[in-house]
């Protein structure tokens, strides 16, 4: 899932935007996490013109049989 790279940045210039961001995200981690995903790493990396990307990893997790 991709987040703003700088959020930081957005947050200074603007900040209903960044506050907007952040429920997205957390709305979209909140149906991942409920349909069995499970975040499991953080990457920050460079596009093809040198822009900045950030990117949650997410994975879905194998149901347990183990767990009640």
């Amino acid at each position: 899932m991709e987040i703003p790279a700088e959020l930081y940045r957005v947050k200074t210039r603007d900040l209903t935007l960044a506050n907007e961001w952040r429920a997205r995200t957390r709305a979209t981690f909140e149906r991942a996490f409920a349909a069995g995903y499970a975040a499991i790493d953080f990457v920050r990396t460079t596009d093809a013109v040198g822009r900045a990307r950030a990117y949650y990893i997410l994975r879905r997790q194998a149901e347990r049989a183990d767990v009640a």
